[in-house]
């Protein structure tokens, strides 16, 4: 569910609607059998490889139809790591147990869930700062009791935004997308959700685009809801200016995405709103980034895993620089191998690492009559070839992928003499 309300914001500044639009919007209903589900306003459909962090929250035999997750399903979820989701508070706080909750994941459609899909929740933890009277600090940790396998396709944790990123990401009129499972329509500031959403929820998961509309400051207008400074801070305020697009009832605690530093990230969780798709009125969404802290220290810190194999960018870094000391090599034809400790280095993780993309540079190079070569290798062996060839006096770079060893290090054997740079500008997991 989406929670819609129409309480008079007097305590977070904010212009509150007219006095006929001041009575609370009942939370209690949604489908015909009361369960409160949701979709989005005016998107698309979408395969779950296109959102593999969304999360569905399912009742537990609360209708005592244990493969039908259509009836079952109440809220949405992020992936943040293998063993934890974040959620709305609303979506699980009253004394909600462990027990009443379960979690699938890697799934397009409600009808393709069974109750060998569903997962079991270990703990939950809503935040202490969440108020309900005034939807602040909407925000909830579910722990898993069997940890996920993140498969990189349909099941991956989503990126998380730091807490430094709260002043000033995003900003006004960055774009985001929004899914989950639920009512497909509009809905009035005035009107029951449970009537209007009743015979309006699909099985398929959607998706649809909103932007930032007053920014981290919230000084500018949140629609016609007015400027939102007090809470901005927390709270993201997004939608179009026309309404027709945004979430809706059941949405709640699913993803709000956009990027940073061109990976995907959880900017927000679904929260609340005045309606759905209403023109002026935009949705509101949690600040993760403002509960960033809070998640750290309820999880031990998050390091969301990714599938074996995969690559992982990083902004170059020099490890490597020997011109402060002696060369690398011999001119005696012996030759002579120079380590390299790559894991725990300008980026690379200090565990789970396969191989380390580096950029190569000998410089000031001496050799004999037969020239010289460097070979990159995991410790150990090395191999019979060269990644770099020079002769005396030259400068060459060379791209270089390199496995390392058990002990995350690389080997350099240098044929002549040199002095070596290398830069690390990505790593592989293991």
């Amino acid at each position: 569910m989406r929670r819609l309300f129409l309480v008079l914001l007097v305590a977070l500044a904010v212009t509150a609607p007219s006095a006929g639009a001041a009575t609370s919007v009942s939370l209690d209903s949604g489908r015909e059998d009361g369960l409160v589900s949701t979709l989005v306003v005016g998107g698309s459909e979408v395969s779950i490889s296109d959102v593999p962090w969304q999360a569905a929250l399912l009742s537990s035999n609360r209708f005592e139809r244990q493969d039908d997750a259509f009836y079952d399903q109440f809220c949405g979820a992020s992936i943040i790591s293998d063993a934890w989701l974040v959620t709305a508070a609303h979506c699980v706080d009253g004394g909600t147990q462990p027990s009443e909750v379960e979690v699938v994941v890697g799934k397009s459609r409600l009808n393709d869930m069974t109750s060998e899909d569903r997962r079991q929740i270990r703990n939950i933890h809503v935040s202490p700062e969440w108020d309900p009277e005034t939807d602040t600090g909407d925000i909830a940790l579910l722990r898993l009791s069997e940890k996920l396998v993140l498969n990189g396709a349909t099941v991956k944790a989503v990126n998380l935004p730091t807490a430094s990123e709260t002043s000033y990401w995003p900003a006004i009129g960055a774009s985001y997308a929004v899914s989950g499972w639920g009512c497909t329509v509009a809905v009035g500031i005035d009107d029951d959700v449970g009537t209007e959403c009743a015979q309006s929820y699909a099985n398929h998961l959607k998706s649809v685009d909103v932007v930032d509309v007053s920014g981290p400051s919230g000084d500018v207008a949140c629609g016609d809801i007015g400027p939102i400074p007090n809470i901005a801070e927390v709270i993201i305020c997004a939608g179009v200016a026309g309404g027709g697009q945004d979430s809706c009832s059941g949405d709640s605690g699913g993803p709000l995405v956009a990027l940073l530093n061109n990976e995907v990230t959880l900017a927000g969780v679904v929260s609340s709103g005045f309606g759905c798709a209403q023109a002026g009125y935009p949705g509101f969404y949690t600040r993760v980034s403002a509960f960033r802290a809070w998640i750290d220290e309820v999880t031990g810190g998050i390091s969301s895993p990714v599938p074996p194999g995969s690559f992982i960018a990083l902004t170059p870094v020099r490890i490597m620089d020997t011109r402060s000391g002696d060369m690398v090599g011999e001119l005696d034809g012996s030759g002579a191998v120079r380590e390299l400790q790559v894991t725990g280095a300008g980026g690379v993780p200090a565990s789970g690492v396969s191989a380390v993309a580096l950029n190569v540079t000998a410089v000031s190079t001496e050799t004999n009559d037969f020239g010289g070569f460097v070979t990159v290798f995991p410790c150990g062996t090395r191999p019979d070839a060269s990644n770099l060839n020079f002769t005396s006096g030259m400068t060459i770079p060379n791209s270089v992928i390199a496995p390392v060893s058990s002990d995350g290090k690389v080997c350099f054997y240098v044929y002549g003499k040199a002095h070596l740079l290398a830069d690390v500008s990505g790593y592989f997991s293991s």
